[in-house]
C-alpha cells in the first residue's frame, strides 16, 4: 500500500457568501489540498464551480501529473462518456493530449476486470439478454406481476429494476427479501432467479468484483492506469465506490469535485464524497458558486 500523503488541515465555510471576485480567486487558486483517509488514499481535492473552472482545473491536474514525463499516463474517470468526449475535445483543441485515457467507473471496471470475466467464462450483460431472461422467467412464473406479464412495458420496467437491485449488497436483499412488501418481496424474489439464470453472464456488480480482485493481484492493467483523476465526482453503486477506493490505493488518485452552493443540489456529490473519504472531503470541496 502506498504511505499516505501528509494531512493539511483547511478550514472552508460551504454555507458562507461570497462575492464574485473571491469566488473567482478560489477557483484561480484550485484550493488543492492534500488529504489522508481511513477508507481511500487521496492526493488531492478540488472544490470547482461546473463548466469552464471544471475544465480548467483538469487541465492544470493534468499537467502537474505529466510534468516530470509528458509521456505519464493518466486515467481520468468521467461521469459520462459525453462528458469524457467534451473534455477531451476541449483540451485536446486547446494544447493536445497524450496518453490521457477518459474512461466512465463501469469503463474502468470493465478495463480492470475483463480480463477475469473472460478467464471465468462469462460474458459482458447486454440489455437484449437480460429481457429474455426477465421474459422466461415471468412465462414460467410470473407470480404478484401474472396481469401485466405479457406487457413490453412490464420487462422493460423489470429490466431497469434488475440494474437497481443487481447494485445491492446481500445483506440489503435478505432486508428487503424478508422485511419488505409482498410486491417488493416478488421483485426481489424475480431477481434472483434471473440473475441464476444469467450465471454465465456478467453484470455491474460481478464486474467489479473482478476489477477488484486485479486491483488486488497488482494486475498490470492497475499499473497502466498511471494517475487517476476522478473528475466531477457523482453518485455511484456501492461495488463501483468500492472499486474507486481499492484504486485510490494503488494508484496516485485526485478528485475533481463540481459543486453548485446549493445545499439540495450539491447534497448527492457530498454523499459520494462521504463515501470515498469522510468529512474531511466535504470539509475540503465545499468551497464555490456558479
Amino acid at each position: 500500500m502506498r504511505s499516505r500523503p501528509a494531512l493539511r488541515p483547511i478550514a472552508l465555510s460551504p454555507d458562507r457568501e461570497v462575492g464574485d471576485a473571491e469566488r473567482n480567486r478560489r477557483v484561480a487558486n484550485r484550493l488543492v489540498v492534500p488529504l489522508a483517509y481511513a477508507a481511500a488514499v487521496i492526493e488531492s481535492v478540488q472544490g470547482v464551480a461546473y463548466g469552464r473552472a471544471a475544465t480548467h482545473a483538469l487541465d492544470a491536474v493534468i499537467r502537474d501529473a505529466q510534468a516530470a514525463d509528458p509521456l505519464a499516463p493518466v486515467t481520468v474517470v468521467v461521469p459520462s462518456n459525453s462528458a469524457g468526449l467534451a473534455a477531451r475535445r476541449v483540451l485536446g483543441a486547446s494544447r493536445g493530449l497524450v496518453n490521457v485515457a477518459f474512461v466512465t467507473p463501469f469503463g474502468l471496471a470493465q478495463r480492470l476486470g475483463g480480463a477475469g470475466v473472460a478467464a471465468a467464462g462469462q460474458q459482458p450483460l447486454t440489455d437484449p439478454v437480460l429481457v429474455a431472461a426477465i421474459r422466461v422467467e415471468l412465462r414460467a412464473d410470473a407470480g404478484l406481476f401474472a396481469p401485466v406479464a405479457f406487457h413490453a412495458a412490464t420487462e422493460t420496467a423489470l429490466a431497469v429494476r434488475y440494474a437497481e437491485l443487481s447494485r445491492a449488497r446481500p445483506e440489503t436483499l435478505a432486508r428487503l427479501r424478508g422485511a419488505g412488501a409482498p410486491r417488493t418481496r416478488a421483485l426481489v424474489d424475480l431477481f434472483g432467479r434471473v440473475r441464476a439464470r444469467l450465471s454465465g453472464c456478467a453484470d455491474e456488480d460481478t464486474l467489479a468484483r473482478h476489477a477488484l480482485a486485479a486491483v488486488g493481484a497488482g494486475d498490470a492493467a492497475v499499473r497502466a492506469l498511471g494517475t487517476v483523476i476522478v473528475h466531477l465526482v457523482q453518485p455511484l453503486s456501492p461495488a463501483l465506490t468500492d472499486l474507486l477506493v481499492a484504486v485510490s490505493r494503488a494508484a496516485s488518485t485526485r478528485l475533481i469535485v463540481g459543486l453548485t452552493s446549493d445545499g439540495a443540489a450539491d447534497e448527492p456529490v457530498r454523499s459520494q464524497c462521504e463515501r470515498f473519504g469522510g468529512e474531511q472531503t466535504l470539509q475540503s470541496a465545499a468551497t464555490i458558486a456558479t
